[in-house]
């Protein structure tokens, strides 16, 4: 009779593993591979001839009952041994950059998988993706997020540091009106973080290009959607051809000419009795550069009064 109860033999072990992923395959029917239940392979191996001697006395419920058992053992085994490496892999890490201050941003230690995480989100408001308030860059040699490859790349005597570029000379403001001075220091400011925001791009490839072919460990894909498509997009823009994307428009602001980009859509026409002027004045700042609005508005003006109705 059959034994629901007692722990399987090495033989009805060694067995039912052996016959498993054979007769779960040879269950497996139909293109799509469509998987079946465990209950039913069970069933099917105790009634193939090669195996049924072996596991007689064990019903379909203790066979279930002891791969579950064992499943739940070996994933409670991976789960220390690899929390057991991450600690010790991230303990040597800390060991040799004990100076910096950002260590005690993590609780534990980093994976690579949180790592990458970290690495694909978006740049915060204040600070950065590492979590730091003293720096806004992963490029920063305090950040932690790179400090595992930078380290290969200093014990491999890999050169991963780029010559300075010489940072351009800054508008002064001296001497300028307060509307004026305003835009020179957002145009400053605007022209580092483009200039800090290339060198951060440029230190990434390279850290990832010595994290695949230097550490043999490959770049986790990025988990945002917005930021997978946006890279796939990104890759095939070169093999579109310029003159389908942008056609270039020239508008009169000022008495100047400006080169503006339009995309290549046509845009419905609009009636003849409709009226032009029916947004705010406010939205027709916003769209002039500040160096426009340091001259007056006469013509703005002008435009107004001719549409009032004449006093009679």
């Amino acid at each position: 009779g059959e034994k629901v109860i007692g722990d399987f033999s090495s033989v009805e072990w060694s067995t039912f593993i052996r016959a498993f992923p054979i007769v779960s395959r040879a269950l497996t029917t139909g293109m799509a591979l469509l998987p079946v239940s465990k209950k039913d392979v069970c069933a099917a191996i105790k009634e193939k001839d090669a195996y049924k001697n072996f596991l007689n006395q064990r019903s379909v419920e203790s066979m279930q009952a002891k791969m579950a058992f064992e499943g739940k053992r070996i994933e409670g085994e991976v789960k220390q041994k690899a929390e057991e490496y991450w600690k010790a892999d991230w303990e040597r890490e800390v060991k040799d950059d004990a100076d910096n201050e950002n260590n005690s941003l993590v609780e534990n230690y980093l994976t690579d998988a949180q790592r990458s995480i970290l690495r694909s989100k978006a740049r915060p408001t204040t600070g950065c993706k590492c979590g730091s308030k003293t720096h806004t860059f992963v490029s920063d040699p305090k950040c932690v997020l790179f400090r595992d490859v930078k380290q290969f790349c200093a014990q491999n005597s890999i050169n991963v540091e780029d010559e300075k570029k010489k940072k351009g000379r800054k508008i002064s403001t001296k001497g300028k009106g307060k509307l004026e001075a305003a835009y020179i220091r957002r145009f400053n400011q605007l022209r580092e973080e483009t200039a800090a925001t290339k060198e951060e791009a440029e230190f990434v490839l390279k850290m990832e290009q010595n994290q695949c072919f230097g550490m043999k460990k490959a770049v986790f894909a990025p988990s945002s959607l917005c930021t997978a498509v946006l890279s796939a997009v990104a890759a095939v823009m070169d093999r579109i051809p310029k003159d389908r994307l942008l056609d270039p428009v020239e508008v009169d602001v000022e008495d100047k000419m400006v080169v503006a980009s339009k995309l290549n859509v046509d845009e419905p026409k609009k009636p003849l009795d409709s009226d032009e002027d029916d947004s705010d004045s406010d939205s027709d700042d916003e769209d002039m550069p500040l160096n426009a609005l340091l001259k007056p508005q006469t013509h703005k003006r002008a435009a107004n009064n001719s549409k009032l109705p004449s006093p009679k």
